[in-house]
């Protein structure tokens, strides 16, 4: 999966150079291989991506599940 997966174990050659990753890169997200391998799309993602403020967002009430109520 190099240069597919999401974390960073992915995002260098295998097998690694002796020192992995000349500096270390900025974590921005859970998915920081793909941002490093496709910045374009992540660029463009942002761009898409509709964001709404507190007072917008819709409220989510969590209920147990039956395994969780036993």
């Amino acid at each position: 999966p190099w240069g597919y997966g999401n974390s960073l174990e992915w995002a260098t050659s295998c097998p690694p150079p002796r020192h992995n990753f000349v500096s270390l890169p900025r974590i921005r997200s859970e998915r920081p291989a793909f941002e490093l391998h496709y910045p374009h799309m992540v660029e463009r993602m942002r761009r898409e991506a509709h964001v709404t403020s507190r007072d917008e967002r819709a409220e989510i009430t969590q209920t147990p599940s039956p395994a969780e109520v036993r």
